[in-house]
């Protein structure tokens, strides 16, 4: 939408209490210097990231009050491990339309309270302990994979999904 490529250093500094950002639909690639960046938004509870251009996704910053975070249709292909670090109030992660093809054991290390993760149109073959804890899990959506169902869903409990 404007064509926004880079976000220059203290951008966001003063914004202690921005609860919500989006920069969907732009021409963002470096996720380091804008992690770095909004590391100063202490409020930030939704951040909207999709449909940009970043091939990693990095997670020096820490987001405590982070619920939702959309970063699909990018070119992600590996995740980091954790995906976002201090992420205990995190909700809804949107992953669907990169290039990710397996998911480690603790993608979602201490996202204890994640209710939805989209990981549609991705190349995931594997996930392996992926989901073990999150209790919380109501919707996994990985449309348009080529996941081993049994595999992936062999530890799962059937009262959470």
């Amino acid at each position: 939408y404007n064509e926004i490529r880079d976000i220059s250093k203290g951008t966001f500094s003063g914004l202690a209490r921005l609860q919500s950002l989006y920069l969907q639909h732009n021409h963002i690639s470096d996720s380091s210097s804008l992690l770095h960046e909004l590391s100063h938004c202490t409020s930030l509870e939704v951040l909207r990231l999709n449909n940009n251009k970043i091939s990693s996704f990095e997670t020096a910053a820490s987001f405590p009050p982070l619920q939702s975070l959309y970063i699909g249709s990018n070119s992600i292909s590996v995740l980091p491990s954790p995906v976002i670090r201090n992420c205990n109030k995190l909700k809804l992660i949107d992953l669907s339309n990169n290039t990710i093809s397996e998911l480690s054991d603790d993608s979602f290390n201490g996202c204890t309270q994640l209710k939805r993760i989209k990981l549609n149109d991705n190349k995931i073959k594997f996930i392996r302990n992926a989901f073990n804890n999150l209790t919380e899990l109501q919707t996994l959506s990985w449309l348009y994979n080529s996941v081993s169902v049994s595999m992936a869903l062999s530890y799962l409990r059937p009262t959470a999904l």
